[in-house]
């Protein structure tokens, strides 16, 4: 799955409205919650077989974080 791929992804998750960038802070979308949360790990996992934790997670403040996690490995 290629980077813009997963931000449309995402963003659909995450209800955010408008097309992702990776700058977005994720204090900013209303869906970054604990439902976000899992939604993305579920997408990490189902496209790139990555277990996260949730310690990884909560160190990412913005989008690009998130896509830092799953396009590192």
């Amino acid at each position: 799955m290629e980077r813009a791929e997963f931000l449309a992804e995402l963003g659909e998750l995450l209800d955010a409205g408008k097309p992702l960038t990776g700058t977005e802070s994720l204090r900013e979308l209303g869906a970054w919650n604990s439902l976000g949360w899992v939604g993305f790990m579920a997408l990490a996992d189902e496209h790139f077989g990555l277990t996260l934790t949730a310690e990884e997670i909560s160190r990412c403040a913005t989008v690009n974080d998130l896509l830092a996690l799953v396009f590192a490995t």
